[in-house]
């Protein structure tokens, strides 16, 4: 009886910590996502003006992203020089929650942060999408109401 007890808790405890560390470890609805573009006050066109590694573990590297601002689009302009931060996996397996961006010198890119700092204090990138012509003419013709949220991009609605 008390092997059958102490088996019982040990795969309880075992479903338990599979089912806490698998739903830590899952994609978050697409609505959180689209939510946190929504609210994000940095909406522009920007130039990546350069990258630099802020910090480096075995999953990913952290970056710190330099912008050129071409046009804002939300409810903050951002200097003519800003800053974002975000993450690039390093690992093809790696899952979660966070979204993964892979940001180059002279991209130029529809972006959205949760904010900006003073001098070169960042905000985080909540979305990064490189710059086509029909979203650059959806952004100069109707604006950001002509674009639809996703899972850490956008796209032109209509």
């Amino acid at each position: 009886m008390l092997r059958y007890i102490t088996y019982s808790r040990i795969m309880f405890a075992a479903l338990a910590l599979g089912v806490i560390t698998g739903s830590a470890l899952a994609l978050m609805p697409p609505e959180v996502y689209v939510k946190a573009i929504e609210s994000s006050p940095i909406k522009v066109i920007a130039k990546v003006k350069s990258v630099k590694v802020s910090e480096e573990s075995k999953y990913y590297i952290e970056k710190k992203v330099e912008f050129v601002l071409v046009k804002s689009y939300g409810p903050v302009t951002p200097p003519k020089i800003f800053f974002g931060s975000c993450k690039s996996s390093t690992d093809e397996t790696i899952v979660g929650g966070t979204i993964y961006y892979y940001p180059n010198v002279g991209d130029e890119v529809f972006v959205t942060l949760d904010g900006v700092g003073a001098g070169d204090d960042s905000g985080y990138v909540t979305s990064y999408t490189p710059m086509t012509d029909e979203l650059k003419n959806i952004l100069q013709n109707i604006g950001v109401s002509g674009l639809e949220y996703g899972i850490g991009k956008v796209s032109v609605k209509f």
